[in-house]
C-alpha cells in the first residue's frame, strides 16, 4: 500500500519535487519531535507544527504513526549508511575502517533521535509482523556493511579468516546492546568505553591470524 495517495498522472512530473520536499520536511520534523516527546506521546498535530504544516497534510502522506515511524527510520539510516561509507572509503586498513563504522553508528547523546527511533522499533517490531520485516530488512543492510569491511581485511590478510557475516551479527548485537546501556543517561557507559571494547573484540577475534596487525 503506498503512503500517500498517488497524484493524477498528468501532474506527477510537476508535482514529485515539491512533494518529495514535502515527505522530507515531516520526516525531519519526525525525527526531532519522537526524540523530544517519544512516539507515545507524539501526535500528528506535533509533526505538522514542527514542520510548518497541518495535522492532516502529514497524513496525506504518512497515513499512522506506525508508517512515519519506519518511513523516518529508513530514511535516517539511508542517510546514515551513505554518509558512513563515504567516510571510511579513504582508510587505508579494513581496521581503521571497521572502528570507524562503530565510531560513526553510536549515539551522540541519549537524546539521540535516530537511537530513540530505534528503540521505539523494537518495542513495536515484537507486536507487529510488518514492523518487525521492516527492522530486519534495515539491520541487514547494517549486518551486511560489516561484513563487507571484514570481508576486505580478510582479503587483504589483515583479519583472520573466520565467518564474515556470522561475525558482523554478533559484533552488530554487541554494539546495539552497549548503545542502549548509553542511552540510560548520566553514569552510563560512555561513548569512549564502547569504543574500546568494541575495539578489544576487533583485536582479540579479527586481527588474532591475520597477517598484518595494524
Amino acid at each position: 500500500m503506498p503512503s500517500a495517495p498517488l497524484d493524477p498522472p498528468q501532474d506527477l512530473a510537476r508535482s514529485r519535487p515539491g512533494r518529495s520536499k514535502r515527505r522530507l520536511a515531516i520526516l525531519e520534523a519526525a525525527l526531532a519531535v519522537i526524540a523530544e516527546k517519544g512516539l507515545e506521546e507524539t501526535r500528528m498535530a506535533h509533526i505538522g507544527e514542527a514542520a510548518g504544516m497541518s495535522a492532516g497534510h502529514v497524513m496525506y502522506y504518512f497515513p499512522s504513526k506506525a508508517e512515519l515511524l519506519m518511513q523516518a527510520l529508513k530514511w535516517s539510516e539511508d542517510q546514515f549508511l551513505s554518509s558512513a561509507l563515504e567516510a571510511i572509503s579513504s582508510l587505508p586498513t579494513a581496521r581503521e575502517r571497521l572502528s570507524r563504522l562503530v565510531q560513526l553508528s553510536l549515539p551522540d547523546s541519549p537524546a539521540d533521535p535516530a537511537w530513540i527511533l530505534w528503540l521505539e522499533t523494537w518495542t513495536r517490531a515484537a507486536h507487529d509482523e510488518r514492523i518487525a520485516r521492516f527492522q530486519r530488512e534495515i539491520e541487514q543492510r547494517w549486518i551486511g556493511a560489516l561484513a563487507d569491511v571484514v570481508r576486505e581485511g580478510q582479503q587483504s590478510g589483515e583479519f583472520a579468516p573466520l565467518d564474515a557475516d556470522s561475525f558482523a551479527t554478533i559484533f552488530s548485537a554487541l554494539i546495539d546492546g552497549l548503545a542502549i546501556r548509553m542511552l540510560g543517561g548520566p553514569g552510563s557507559l560512555t561513548r569512549e568505553r564502547i569504543l574500546e571494547i568494541c575495539n578489544e573484540r576487533i583485536e582479540t577475534e579479527l586481527l588474532a591470524g591475520g597477517k598484518v596487525s595494524g
